[in-house]
């Protein structure tokens, strides 16, 4: 910063000076659980790269990070890993909406570990202010339909790369009303042991001071 101070750039210097400041704040309060985000945020990237390159590895980290967990001598010969389980919720970001998936895993320990932002991809290009609509959020239809084609995706590749599709999977923010069809996608791909079931409270239920669950449980509760 001081070398473009130096060189008559200020403006450029002070740009920067605002950037990283703001990129301080972001990785502290907006979705935490990767860092690279508030990169996309910034417009230091691409959403291509974010997709193609830094989401990628987080995934592949998140993946590796659970196989270690259950394979303590590190010989691969045995994994303890017994159980995996999901959590779906949109989030409103960069003008769109996003689906965010987070992992917790079960090991013979019966240790229960999470990883959060596992999955971490936009559905649509509009509708952000939708999300956090009381009761408990709202997606389009256009989000809707990519859930129902991202969801069955990211369970083959679990089934592929730890041994295990999710057990449970719980609905969270703008997917609460969204169970039968989730379920019903999640059977017709092949993974009908998968417990599929909503969310207790959100956090457009929570910002909306509701204590209770504003929707009726389904048959299979």
């Amino acid at each position: 910063m001081q070398a473009l101070k130096a060189l008559g750039r200020a403006e450029e210097a002070a740009r920067i000076e605002k950037d990283l400041a703001k990129y301080a704040r972001l990785r502290q309060n907006t979705l935490p659980f990767v860092n690279f985000v508030p990169l996309l945020c910034l417009d230091w990237i691409s959403h291509d790269e974010f997709l193609i390159l830094y989401q990628a590895k987080y995934w592949n980290a998140a993946i590796d990070y659970i196989r270690r967990s259950c394979d303590p001598s590190g010989s691969g010969k045995k994994s303890l890993l017994r159980s995996v389980h999901a959590s779906v919720s949109m989030l409103g970001f960069l003008g769109g909406q996003w689906l965010c998936m987070g992992l917790s895993f079960i090991s013979e320990t019966f240790l229960k570990n999470e990883v959060r932002g596992v999955g971490f991809i936009m559905t649509d290009q509009k509708g952000e202010d939708e999300v956090e609509t009381p009761p408990h959020g709202r997606c389009s239809a256009t989000s809707v339909g990519n859930v129902l084609k991202m969801l069955p995706s990211w369970f083959g590749r679990l089934k592929e790369e730890l041994g295990h599709a999710p057990y449970s999977l719980v609905c969270g923010q703008g997917l609460v009303d969204k169970v039968d069809v989730i379920k019903s996608a999640i059977n017709t791909a092949g993974f009908d042991d998968c417990w599929v079931h909503p969310a207790l409270s959100t956090f457009a239920s929570e910002k909306a001071g509701l204590t209770t669950p504003a929707f009726a449980f389904p048959s299979y509760f």
